[in-house]
């Protein structure tokens, strides 16, 4: 219980580490990256976009959460 209690205490400060997802599948190029909130790793990907876009995203933003840990349940916040 006290975890969550300091989880929800640094969010109303934001000083709180995130974890997050991004991605964009507005150009010719899939861009998505994730970011664990306790480590200076970035984990990213960029490739072809387009209609390639959408039978890649999934698949490999899952490949980055697992490299970096994380799951979607983990996440803070997805940007896109």
């Amino acid at each position: 219980m006290a975890a969550s209690v300091e989880r929800a205490k640094c969010l109303t400060d934001n000083r709180c580490p995130m974890d997050l997802l991004a991605f964009d599948t507005s150009t010719d190029t899939l861009s998505i990256a994730v970011a664990r909130g306790d480590a200076d790793t970035v984990w990213a990907h960029s490739g072809p976009g387009g209609a390639q876009a959408s039978a890649t995203l999934i698949p490999t933003a899952l490949r980055l959460l697992a490299e970096a840990g994380l799951d979607f349940a983990q996440l803070d916040a997805i940007a896109f």
